[in-house]
C-alpha cells in the first residue's frame, strides 16, 4: 500500500504531534465495519 501526504499535510502533523527531524509516525489501517 502506498500512503501519499501533501507538503501541508505533512507540516500540519509535525507542528501537531511535535515531530523533529529524524521521528518517524506509524499508522495503523484496520479493516472492517462495525
Amino acid at each position: 500500500m502506498k500512503i501519499s501526504i501533501d507538503r501541508k499535510a505533512l507540516q500540519w502533523f509535525q507542528e501537531e504531534l511535535r515531530i523533529k527531524h529524524g521521528e518517524s509516525v506509524r499508522f495503523t489501517v484496520r479493516y472492517g465495519g462495525g
